[in-house]
């Protein structure tokens, strides 16, 4: 509720009340180039593959959710330990951050160490494949 006012100027460009398509895109697009991440320090590019807005009414009472969805595809891995860094940059002066790796769906996949900055805005994912 304490940003509310702020994100919803920088995702609806027109100020007219109404968050469209069109805004919708232009603000993942924005986001997409805040968040830098890297596998075994490679950049890799991200794709929105899913986005969810509330109405700028909900998002004023703090109940309302924006959320994103980035997918990546990287070229195959081999077996051995891998490393996942996130660098998120996005709106630093109002945000919170919470960066945690996911149980993996696989079995061949293990989570070996997590380590996080401060604010949890950076932090490396380190696992390998079996």
């Amino acid at each position: 509720m304490a940003v509310a006012k702020h994100v919803i100027a920088v995702v609806d460009r027109n100020h007219d009340g109404v968050i469209s398509t069109k805004e919708v895109t232009a603000y993942s697009e924005l986001l997409k180039r805040d968040l830098i991440v890297r596998v075994d320090q490679r950049r890799v590019p991200l794709k929105l593959t899913a986005s969810n807005f509330a109405a700028p009414a909900e998002l004023r009472t703090g109940w309302g959710i924006i959320q994103m969805q980035f997918s990546l595809v990287i070229r195959p891995l081999a077996v051995g330990p891998h490393r996942l860094s996130l660098d998120n940059r996005h709106l630093s002066n109002m945000s919170v951050y919470l960066l945690n790796a996911a149980q993996p769906r696989s079995d061949s996949v293990q989570i070996t160490r997590q380590t996080r900055n401060k604010n949890q805005s950076a932090g490396e994912i380190e696992f390998s494949i079996e």
